[in-house]
């Protein structure tokens, strides 16, 4: 069986970009930033970056969703256009793991840089694992 993998730029992005994904298979859940904006005070980041998880699992609840496994690559918010390089060796790390899967990411849309990195970074990973379904 092929499972599925969403790669979301910040907590929240799987579910606005892959809601019927999460309801129908199985599901690893990569976040690739904590969501926290880097004006966040001091005080308030690990507050904001558990809120943050806390409405994705309301999220997945009411969805439905068969989140199976939840993977954080530990980044900033809006750091992640600087860390391409980084990202995508740690992507085809992790990705290299699965027999058989499918790779839900974000579009590239010119607009927010994290969510056009993401999408930069599943494209170099696919062109070294071309056996993967993207």
């Amino acid at each position: 069986m092929t499972e599925s993998i969403v790669i979301a730029p910040h907590p929240d992005d799987e579910v606005l970009g892959c809601s019927s994904v999460l309801r129908e298979s199985a599901t690893t859940v990569v976040l690739l930033s904590d969501g926290v904006p880097p004006w966040t005070p001091g005080d308030d980041v690990n507050a904001l970056r558990q809120r943050r998880h806390h409405e994705c699992e309301a999220a997945w609840e009411t969805l439905g969703a068969r989140v199976k496994d939840v993977v954080e690559m530990g980044l900033r918010d809006l750091s992640v256009w600087r860390s391409v390089p980084d990202l995508t060796v740690a992507l085809g790390d992790l990705l290299g793991k699965f027999k058989s899967a499918t790779v839900h990411v974000p579009a590239y849309q010119r607009g927010h840089p994290d969510h056009d990195a993401a999408y930069v970074a599943a494209l170099r990973v696919r062109s070294v694992l071309t056996n993967r379904a993207f």
